[in-house]
C-alpha cells in the first residue's frame, strides 16, 4: 500500500485515496471481477474487459522507479476513468479515441511510460514538471537509437504527449511540459523513413512458409494416431488402482522376479527433481492393476541393481494408421511425446485457419467448436464459412467493446478439415484453440507463437527421423519467431506480389473465376481488401524504382514497351522510403499510365495497356490488369531489362543441361532444347535492341 499523496500547492487537489477504486463503476465492463484498489501496488485491468483470446493486463506499479510511481500511477487513473483529453482528440486527421481499451492502457503504461520513467530516473529527474525542452529532444534521440520498429519509436513519443495531456487535471509536480515535438513536426526528431500507419508486420519468408503449410496440412492427417495414442495413454492411466492391496503387491513382486527371470537389466528413467528415477508410472500403467508404490517396493526387495535408460522408448500400444510419403509416420507413440504432439497439432490448425483465412490473431483465438457450417450450392460445391466474432473498432456507447459483434468469413476446405479435426480431437474442449493448462480457456496471443515453435521443430525433427528430402524442412525465418499476426499480411503479400498471385488465389481457392477468389473471406467488411490495395501499390512501387535503379546502373531496355517504362520511370520520382495512404494507393491504381506489373516468372516487365494486351479476348478489352499467366511474345506491352534478360540466360543454361543429361526423354529433351532456343533468340535481340537513359529516343514515347 502506499501513503497518501499530499497536494502540491499550485495545481488541482488529488482526491483519490489508496482505498478508493482503481477503476470506476462506469467503466466496469465485467461485474464479477475484482476492482483493485487505487493505493495497490498492482492493479489488474480485468474489470475493463478483453476479447475471448486476450489477457487482462495488469498494472505493476513496484516496477517503476520510487520517485515517480507515484506521478504516473495519478496519471494512469486518468487514461483509465476519464475520456482522452480535447488536446489529442481535436488535432488535425487525429485517429485518437475517447476511451483506450484495456490491452492499450496496459500497453501505454507498462511498455512506453515505463520506459520514459526509466529513463528520467537516469538523468535523475524526480517529478515530471522539472522535464525541460532540451531533455525532450534527448528523450527523442534515445528512442530513435533503441533497436525497435519504427511504429514502436513513434509510440513511445505519442505516449508521453499522453502524460502532458493530462496535465491540468494533476498537480502541479505532475504537470509534464508540453513536448518540443508537439510543437514541431515530429519527423524533425524522429528520422523514421515509414509514416504513422503503415503495416511493418514483416511477412514469413516463402521458403519457411511453404514447409510450414505442408506441415501444418501433414499433421492434420497424423490426429487420429495422436487422439487415439492419448485416450489408450489415460485408459492405462485409469487402470491403474487408487486404492491398492495384497493382489497389488502379488502382481509387482512376481513381475519384478520374471524380469530378473528373463534377464533384464535396464529398465526406462525419467526425471524427478534433477536426477534420474525409474519410470514407476509408466511401467505400471503398461502392465495393470499394479501400484507404483508397490512396484517400487517389490524392487527394492529384490535386492536387485537395474540400470536406468533415460533414452528407452515408453511406447502407447496404439496402433499407427498415418503415413508420410508412404511409410508409417513412427513405430509408435512416446507417452512422454504426447503433449508435446498435442501442441504440434493445435499449432497446425492453427496455421491453416490463420493463414487461410485472413483472420486477425484474436479473432482466430476466440474461435468455437461448432463455428464452422456447411452450405451446399450445388450438387459438386459446397461453400464453407466460420461463424465467429470481430473486435477490432467495434465500439458501444464510445468505448472499445469487449465483446466484440459476430461476423462470417467465408472460407475452403483445408480451413474446414482444420476445424473438424480439432472438434474430433479434443471433443470436451469449449474453446477451438485452448490454453495448455485448461480446455475452457483460449490461448493467448503471445503463446500462439511458442505453440507454433513447437510444431516446427517436430516436423523439422520427423524430416530427420524419416530422411525426408529437403524439401521437408522448414528452415528459421528471417525476421524471426513466427508470430500469429504475420499471417494475415503474409497472405496478404503472397497474393499482390507474386506474378500469379490473383489467378493463384482462384485456383487454390477451389473458386472458378477470379472474381470470386477476389472476395474470399468476406474481405470488404474484415479490412483485407485494404491491406491488399496497400500490398498492390507497395509492389508497383517497388517494381518502379526496382527498374530505377537498374536504368541509373546503366542498363539497356528492349521490347516494344521499351520507351514507356522509361519514360513512367523518370516521371514518377520521390517513391522510395515513403509511406502510401489508403488515399494514395487508390490515386496511384487510378493513373492509367503507371499499369506496370513485374512478371519474374516470365522474364519481362508488362506496362499494361488493354488495347494492346494479346493475352486478354477481344470481348475483355475493359480489363483492368493483364493474365500474367498468359503472356506473349510478341505483345506491345513488353519491357525487358538486362535484369530479366540475365534471369533468362541463366533459365536457358539450365533448359540446356536438362535436355543434355541422358536420364531426360527424348521427346522432353526436344522441347527443352527449342525453349532454349527460344530463350537464346530473346537475348540476343535484347542485345541488338536495348536502349539506355542516355538514348536520345528514349524521352519520345510511342503514338
Amino acid at each position: 500500500m502506499t501513503a497518501p499523496f499530499s497536494p502540491a500547492p499550485h495545481g488541482p487537489e488529488w482526491t483519490v485515496g489508496p482505498n478508493d477504486p482503481a477503476i470506476k463503476q462506469d467503466r466496469v465492463q465485467v461485474p464479477d471481477s475484482p476492482i483493485p484498489h487505487y493505493g495497490a501496488d498492482k492493479w489488474s485491468l480485468a474489470p475493463l474487459g478483453t476479447p475471448a483470446a486476450v489477457q487482462p493486463g495488469t498494472l505493476i506499479w513496484t516496477r517503476f522507479p520510487e520517485a515517480l510511481s507515484e506521478s504516473f500511477r495519478r496519471t494512469a487513473w486518468l487514461l483509465i476513468n476519464t475520456p482522452l483529453p480535447a488536446a489529442l482528440l481535436d488535432r488535425d486527421r487525429s485517429a485518437a479515441i475517447e476511451w483506450y481499451s484495456g490491452s492499450s492502457i496496459r500497453t501505454t503504461v507498462m511498455n512506453d511510460w515505463l520506459v520514459f520513467a526509466t529513463w528520467l530516473q537516469q538523468k535523475t529527474i524526480t517529478r515530471l514538471c522539472d522535464v525541460t525542452p532540451g531533455d525532450f529532444e534527448s528523450y527523442a534521440k534515445h528512442v530513435q537509437a533503441a533497436e525497435s520498429t519504427a511504429a514502436t519509436k513513434r509510440r513511445r513519443l505519442r505516449c508521453v504527449s499522453r502524460l502532458w495531456a493530462y496535465a491540468p487535471n494533476l498537480p502541479a509536480s505532475d504537470a509534464l511540459p508540453m513536448p518540443v515535438w508537439e510543437d514541431e513536426p515530429m519527423s524533425d526528431f524522429m528520422s523514421i523513413t515509414t509514416r504513422s500507419g503503415e503495416n511493418t508486420t514483416p511477412i514469413i519468408h516463402p521458403t519457411t512458409m511453404a514447409p510450414l503449410l505442408l506441415w501444418s496440412r501433414r499433421f492434420l492427417t497424423l490426429a487420429d494416431d495422436i487422439t487415439a495414442a492419448t485416450n489408450r495413454w489415460q485408459s492405462l492411466l485409469d487402470e491403474v488402482p487408487a486404492n491398492p492391496g495384497r493382489r497389488s503387491q502379488a502382481a509387482a513382486a512376481a513381475l519384478v522376479q520374471q524380469w530378473i527371470a528373463s534377464g533384464t537389466t535396464v529398465l526406462p528413467a525419467k526425471a524427478r527433481l534433477g536426477r534420474r528415477v525409474i519410470d514407476f508410472q509408466y511401467l505400471a500403467a503398461i502392465h495393470g492393476q499394479i501400484d507404483t508404490e508397490d512396484l517400487s517396493r517389490a524392487i527394492k526387495d529384490s535386492g536387485y541393481q537395474f540400470c536406468l535408460d533415460f533414452h528407452a522408448p515408453t511406447l502407447v500400444d496404439s496402433p499407427i494408421k498415418g503415413t508420410i510419403d508412404g511409410k508409417p509416420w513412427c513405430p509408435g507413440i512416446d507417452y512422454k511425446d504426447l503433449r508435446t504432439l498435442q501442441h504440434s497439432l493445435i499449432a497446425a490448425a492453427l496455421v491453416i485457419v490463420a493463414y487461410l483465412t485472413g483472420m486477425r490473431p484474436h479473432e482466430v483465438l476466440a474461435l468455437q467448436p461448432g463455428c464452422l457450417q456447411r452450405q451446399r450450392i450445388s450438387a459438386a460445391v459446397v461453400r464453407y464459412s466460420v461463424h465467429g466474432r470481430k473486435y477490432k473498432r467495434v465500439r458501444r456507447d464510445g468505448r472499445s467493446d469487449p465483446n466484440g459483434q459476430q461476423r462470417s468469413w467465408t472460407t475452403i476446405p483445408p480451413v474446414a478439415q482444420a476445424i473438424d479435426t480439432l472438434e474430433r480431437s479434443f471433443p470436451h474442449n469449449t474453446v477451438l484453440f485452448p490454453s495448455a493448462r485448461d480446455g475452457t480457456i483460449p490461448l493467448a496471443t503471445p503463446n500462439a507463437g511458442p505453440h507454433i515453435a513447437t510444431l516446427i521443430d517436430t516436423a523439422n525433427s520427423l524430416t530427420q527421423k524419416l530422411h525426408l528430402p529437403d524439401a521437408y524442412a522448414i528452415p528459421p525465418d528471417p525476421a524471426g519467431p513466427i508470430s500469429l499476426r504475420r499471417f494475415r499480411r503474409t497472405l496478404a503479400w503472397h497474393i499482390r506480389r507474386l506474378p500469379h498471385g490473383k489467378v493463384g488465389l482462384a485456383i487454390q481457392y477451389g473458386h472458378l473465376t477470379i472474381s470470386q477468389g477476389e472476395g474470399y473471406s468476406s474481405l470488404n467488411t474484415a479490412g483485407f481488401a485494404a491491406l491488399m490495395a496497400q500490398e498492390e501499390a507497395s509492389a508497383l512501387i517497388d517494381t518502379i524504382e526496382q527498374t530505377r535503379r537498374d536504368l541509373e546502373g546503366g542498363e539497356g531496355v528492349s521490347g516494344p514497351a521499351a520507351k514507356r517504362l522509361i519514360n513512367v520511370v523518370n516521371r514518377t520520382r520521390g517513391f522510395e522510403g515513403t509511406y502510401l495512404s489508403a488515399k494514395d494507393a487508390r490515386k496511384l491504381k487510378a493513373d492509367t499510365s503507371l499499369t506496370i506489373y513485374d512478371n519474374p516468372d516470365s522474364f519481362l516487365t508488362c506496362m499494361f495497356d488493354p488495347n494492346r494486351a494479346l493475352c486478354l479476348r477481344a470481348a475483355n478489352r475493359q480489363a483492368v490488369e493483364p493474365r500474367l499467366d498468359d503472356c506473349q511474345r510478341n505483345c506491345s506491352n513488353i519491357a525487358r531489362t538486362d535484369r530479366h534478360i540475365s534471369a533468362l540466360e541463366h533459365e536457358a543454361q539450365r533448359l540446356r543441361s536438362e535436355a543434355d543429361s541422358p536420364l531426360t526423354p527424348k521427346p522432353l529433351a526436344l522441347r527443352l532444347q527449342s525453349r532454349a532456343d527460344t530463350f537464346a533468340a530473346i537475348v540476343n535481340e535484347h542485345r541488338a535492341t536495348a536502349i539506355t537513359t542516355s538514348s536520345p529516343e528514349e524521352t519520345q514515347a510511342p503514338a
